[in-house]
């Protein structure tokens, strides 16, 4: 066997700064904040180093939380940093420096242990101290983030890990907060996988025999050799101190992330559920019904016939705000540009004299609904993407004109304002697809007052290119967004939460010819919208 070489958690200087920066912008955007913090065990600068582009432990972490739709999107910081113990972040003013200012922190892990053994004089005393004045910190300067104490993972094998250990458990029962036993899952998965499986070798270049160089030169950097895994093993596992290294390689760090990603899912929808009761109980709700439905390209009755006929099945279902999607009535004409100038221009009427916004506003003063459609507006020479909020006695409450056009702007006017509008139910701010994408728009939503959302649309939807977007506007403004695409129905809560998503066929629009077909797909959807009041409508 090789002899284990002794602790040495030594800094890569410029390449731990690059990866401490990058990692230190606390992206607050309305996601849930995680917090690493330890030493080069957590930052893993080696692994950087080798695959820059690789998954590292925040990105398993993050990616793994957003499989669960249950679960907001998250930012998870990792402010690792080799060399690092307690005591030192604290009396080197770097916990003032980088940990202090970082905005909005939720959860935060802490794994510390290994230096600190080797750096704190008498470290039986003083880290148990360290760990509980870093502690009182956090909870001072971030009285909302809930603090996890971590174990090692088996480093030493030896009882100098049960040393650390053995101390962290009794902080984390004496300051009453959860422990994560990464240490339990990581030695299962050595004992499985075989004891070097998880961590990488590293040696000085000079230690290996220069016929092996050629065949090695992938690993080499400088004057080390670093393997991730086992390709080298056959050749150098007599290299003295071969295996000595146990820092986690890239497996090793997915063992980790996929171990506190498993530990938070629970903690992150207890805490959702706890807000959600705190926030639900006893309040009034208003049913809302989204309209999803694909759009045929310039055909304004047919769309508006089709519609209609979805509009009377969400009012006799109870609705009392029912929603369109974005340019329902000509089909996101503006989405082809081959359609001749004049022919599109035309498809645009004035608002509130225009014969489909007099057929709204009747529809809605027969069925007794709040209505959100979304159609092109004329007004003199200009043409807007425009969302009506008509009454229920057929009258025209506000328009809202899209303010983030795109590639709309060769034909559109962009409007210029997040404008907020009465109804019995609270005050309504309407958006319309891409303005959801810019914080300063959805801001100035929530300056003016504004209750919850209201977002008909088009374009991207889905998990994958929208529903995360949504989720972090509605958390970072703290309101309910109803989007409503002829491809998707999705509610969000104030905290980032999905709280009703259905995917509906993958057409926007579909051709004339395909009415009734396979392809056409359409469905009323319905959410209970809690409102801060109700009155007499």
């Amino acid at each position: 066997m090789p002899r284990f070489r002794p602790l040495l958690l030594s800094s890569i200087c410029l390449l731990n700064i690059a990866v401490v920066m990058s990692a230190a912008r606390a992206d607050h955007d309305g996601k849930l904040q995680i917090l690493l913090m330890g030493d080069s065990t957590c930052i893993g600068s080696i692994c950087r180093k080798t695959d820059p582009d690789a998954h590292h432990l925040e990105h398993v972490i993050r990616d793994l939380l957003k499989a669960d739709n249950d679960i907001p999107a998250t930012n998870v910081i990792n402010q690792g940093r080799d060399g690092e113990f307690v005591h030192g972040l604290i009396t080197s003013g770097r916990y003032d420096r980088d940990i202090k200012p970082l905005p909005g922190i939720d959860y935060v892990l802490i794994r510390y242990g290994l230096n600190d053994r080797g750096k704190r004089k008498d470290f039986a005393k003083n880290f148990p101290n360290d760990l509980r004045d870093l502690m009182a910190r956090l909870r001072q300067d971030h009285p909302g983030a809930e603090l996890i104490l971590m174990p090692t993972f088996p480093y030493f094998r030896d009882q100098r890990d049960e040393d650390i250990n053995t101390i962290v458990r009794a902080v984390a029962e004496s300051e009453n907060v959860p422990l994560l036993d990464v240490h339990k899952r990581f030695a299962a998965e050595l004992k499985s996988a075989g004891p070097q499986a998880l961590t990488y070798r590293r040696v000085p270049l000079k230690n290996v025999p220069e016929k092996f160089h050629l065949l090695i030169r992938p690993a080499i950097y400088g004057q080390q050799v670093i393997a991730m895994g086992n390709r080298y093993d056959t050749h150098l596992k007599d290299v003295p101190g071969w295996f000595g290294d146990r820092h986690p390689n890239l497996a090793g760090y997915h063992v980790i992330g996929d171990e506190i990603a498993k530990f938070l899912a629970p903690l992150i929808k207890k805490r959702i559920a706890e807000k959600d009761a705190a926030s639900t109980s006893d309040q009034p709700t208003v049913r809302v019904a989204g309209i999803v439905l694909k759009w045929i390209r310039t055909e304004k009755e047919t769309n508006y016939q089709r519609a209609q006929a979805l509009i009377r099945e969400a009012a006799a279902g109870g609705a009392k705000i029912v929603v369109t999607t974005e340019s329902f009535l000509d089909g996101y004409a503006i989405a082809d540009k081959s359609i001749p100038l004049l022919q599109y221009r035309a498809l645009g009427e004035p608002i509130p004299d225009g014969e489909y916004f007099k057929k709204l506003a009747a529809l809605a003063d027969e069925l007794d609904i709040h209505l959100v459609a979304g159609m092109m507006e004329a007004d003199g020479n200009k043409r807007y993407n425009t969302a009506v909020f008509i009454s229920p006695e057929g009258e025209l409450v506000g328009k809202y004109r899209k303010q983030k056009l795109q590639h709309e702007l060769v034909r559109n006017t962009p409007g210029d304002q997040s404008l907020v509008f009465d109804s019995p139910f609270g005050k309504t701010g309407l958006m319309i697809c891409a303005d959801r994408t810019e914080q300063s728009i959805v801001g100035r939503f929530n300056e003016n007052g504004a209750e919850f959302l209201i977002c008909p649309s088009g374009g991207m939807f889905g998990p994958r290119s929208n529903d995360p977007i949504v989720q972090s506007r509605s958390r970072q403004n703290g309101k309910y967004i109803v989007f409503v695409h002829p491809a998707e129905f999705l509610v969000t809560a104030p905290d980032g939460t999905i709280k009703s998503r259905t995917i509906l066929g993958d057409r926007l629009l579909i051709p004339k010819e395909e009415i009734g077909g396979p392809l056409d797909q359409n469905r009323v959807f319905y959410f209970e919208l809690p409102v801060s009041a109700m009155s007499e409508s």
